[in-house]
């Protein structure tokens, strides 16, 4: 990152990306939705932050940070989705097909394996 990157005068789209390839549309969306935090604030609140030391540069930063920070919570959230969707539909596929074996054996939990055959459709 550059030093320009320190300048929090004004909300800029390098506050969330410092190169061509890293402007996704998610990235985009952070800088946006920060613009809008920002305007969202109304300007009393924001002069009675500034009586109590609070400048321009501060309130951006806060809403750059806070934007990055909602953006980081979203992406822990689909990671977590995702995992739960690919579980449930390895549950659902193995279920339909066959492919659990129940490996109980009396006085202890059951542990679900593949069937071979079904390993077998899996990789192919």
């Amino acid at each position: 990152m550059t030093s320009r990157n320190l300048d929090y005068s004004k909300i800029e789209p390098y506050h969330f990306f410092s190169s061509r390839n890293e402007k996704t549309k998610f990235n985009w969306f952070a800088f946006e939705l920060a613009c809008e935090i920002d305007r969202a604030v109304p300007n009393d609140t924001k002069k009675y932050l500034s009586k109590r030391g609070y400048t321009k540069q501060t309130f951006n930063k806060s809403c750059i940070d806070l934007a990055i920070l909602l953006q980081g919570m979203v992406l822990k959230k689909l990671a977590m989705s995702a995992l739960s969707v690919g579980l449930l539909l390895t549950y659902c596929f193995l279920s339909k097909h066959g492919g659990w074996q129940n490996t109980e054996t009396p006085g202890t939990t059951s542990v679900p394996t593949l069937n071979a055959d079904i390993a077998k459709k899996i990789k192919k």
